[in-house]
């Protein structure tokens, strides 16, 4: 497939359950069309630190979007990479990942280091402590800050977090407090029941819960990273804790005009 591919033709490319396809294959689309905006690897489709730090190296100046659902073969030597390369990306899910060859490190780098990241969805999160969440709270009120100043717009900085299997003194840290203080949970949802009641009030009542609430089960982490991508037209009001994942949207942020 990548040798007969029109050099420079894809923008988008989605593998689902490809599970012969090879490690070679990932390495000539990535060499071969270095403007991919769009990569989803998912299902069972095999993904090798080669593959995912080629993909990465070759199209980081114009990926948007990386979605990786069977990433249990990855360590720090590839997605070190996503912090070092991707410039514009905005939306990253990885699933199946293993915290023991993913770090914390490089996780927060992406955070740092990547400015247009808008999403993060991460199936295992075991990994992720204080030094994780303080970068994120730390970005946060940064980004918040100057969206009020005007010096950014509403629609930037990092928006969204979906987090599977948080430790639990993470969950019931200051920095997750902090997180809901700044989420819609928190800020945008007294605002919104009146007009939302007549339309959808079942819905909203089934799918999310207030910030002190606790859910005991079991959630499908890739079911909630969905819902939460710009393509839904489910906008999430409350923060959601259920078990030890943590489903996290920013606060709407309201601009002032400037005073003449």
């Amino acid at each position: 497939m990548a040798k007969y591919l029109t050099s420079g033709s894809l923008e988008s490319i989605t593998f689902n359950n490809c599970s012969t396809i090879q490690s070679s294959t990932l390495c000539k689309l990535a060499i071969t069309n270095p403007q991919l905006k769009r990569i989803e690897i998912m299902g069972n489709t095999p993904v090798s630190d080669s593959s995912l730090a080629t993909l990465v190296d070759r199209c980081g100046a114009t990926l948007e979007y990386l979605s990786i659902g069977n990433a249990h073969q990855l360590t720090d030597k590839s997605v070190r990479f996503i912090a070092a390369r991707c410039r514009k990306i905005r939306q990253i899910c990885i699933f199946n990942n293993n915290t023991e060859h993913v770090s914390e490190d490089t996780l927060t780098a992406i955070i740092t280091h990547c400015p247009t990241l808008q999403t993060i969805s991460l199936s295992d999160s075991r990994c992720l402590g204080s030094t994780f969440f303080n970068s994120v709270v730390q970005r946060i009120n940064i980004e918040m800050a100057n969206i009020s100043r005007h010096r950014a717009t509403i629609g930037s900085g990092l928006q969204r977090l979906c987090l599977g299997g948080v430790k639990r003194d993470m969950i019931q840290s200051r920095y997750v407090r902090e997180l809901i203080d700044k989420s819609a949970s928190k800020n945008d949802f007294l605002e919104d029941q009146e007009e939302d009641e007549d339309e959808d009030n079942d819905d909203s009542k089934s799918m999310t819960t207030t910030p002190a609430d606790a859910v005991v089960g079991e959630v499908n982490i890739q079911h909630l990273s969905h819902l939460m991508s710009e393509a839904t037209k489910f906008k999430p009001k409350q923060t959601v804790i259920r078990g030890s994942t943590v489903w996290w949207q920013r606060s709407r942020i309201l601009i002032q005009p400037d005073k003449i």
